[in-house]
């Protein structure tokens, strides 16, 4: 049996970090507290900062370029050397390869990875412990009604006194409310400069999931908008607030999109949605 290679959260965090298997690393953090130090933000090219991730996630050549998969289980916070929050990606890659701003640096050039990050309110990571969604007083009326009106960007899917459940278009998300709780679940296609990652991740505020599972597939194109499948994962967490699944790659080609099945059980109920990013319309 060959020999999975040590891999080490550069810095300090609570997280532990550990490799499932070749090219997928999974970082799991406290249900409380969890937090992530700022890592290194400056690299003299791009073989450098290749060295510095691999000695973090097990990395895999995929074409002329690197590919891995990340399982990250709880929300954690991202802190200075000081300890003190400063901003994050809700993604430990990024976290890790930024300063406290959001910049990388690479041969000397700088690059503002926060401004892509925060270019699109709608794909905002998620699993960040400093944003809490709690349901608000009067928002789950105000979610529905404006639904109902076709003013927003969500449709009604089930709605009660005191519980509903929203869908964006294609559908990329899923909200869940449940009294005084929420759950959402999300796909999501994002490019950076260093990079891109697709997934989808599950997440709730004021009520913990009992089990919850993401069945991803990762679609190449056949024709048109037509894709198939080119690599199947799954990850699933238990009495957890997140979950998530996603690819990572640099310098490699990515998916056309991704096709997620989310299955929760969350105060007392099972629920199971598709939720989809990306080009494919269609899937064989």
């Amino acid at each position: 049996m060959p020999v999975k290679p040590k891999l080490a959260v550069p810095g300090k965090s609570n997280a532990a970090l550990k490799q499932q298997r070749a090219g997928k690393a999974h970082l799991k953090f406290p249900r409380e507290g969890g937090y992530l130090e700022v890592g290194r933000d400056s690299f003299d090219d791009q073989e450098d900062l290749l060295g510095y991730l691999t000695a973090t996630f097990p990395v895999v050549k995929d074409g002329d370029g690197r590919r891995f998969s990340v399982k990250r289980t709880g929300k954690y916070r991202r802190v200075n050397a000081k300890g003190d929050p400063v901003f994050t990606f809700g993604d430990p890659v990024l976290d890790l390869i930024t300063d406290e701003r959001g910049w990388l640096s690479i041969g000397g050039q700088r690059h503002n990875l926060a401004a892509v990050e925060l270019a699109d309110p709608n794909a905002r990571s998620g699993g960040i412990a400093t944003i809490d969604l709690s349901p608000r007083p009067g928002e789950l009326d105000h979610v529905v009604r404006e639904a109902s009106l076709g003013g927003g960007r969500l449709s009604i899917d089930a709605a009660g006194v005191d519980h509903a459940i929203l869908a964006s278009i294609n559908p990329s998300e899923y909200w869940f409310y449940s009294g005084t709780a929420k759950m959402r679940f999300r796909a999501f296609k994002k490019n950076y400069w260093v990079g891109w990652k697709m997934g989808a991740d599950i997440e709730t505020w004021s009520g913990d999931f009992t089990r919850a599972e993401i069945q991803s597939d990762y679609g190449e194109p056949a024709w048109d908008n037509v894709c198939v499948v080119a690599k199947h994962d799954t990850d699933s967490d238990t009495n957890d607030d997140y979950v998530d699944e996603y690819e990572w790659g640099i310098n490699s080609s990515p998916p056309t999109g991704v096709r997620s099945i989310c299955t929760a059980t969350w105060r007392g109920a099972t629920y199971s949605r598709v939720v989809t990013k990306g080009g494919c319309d269609y899937w064989l």
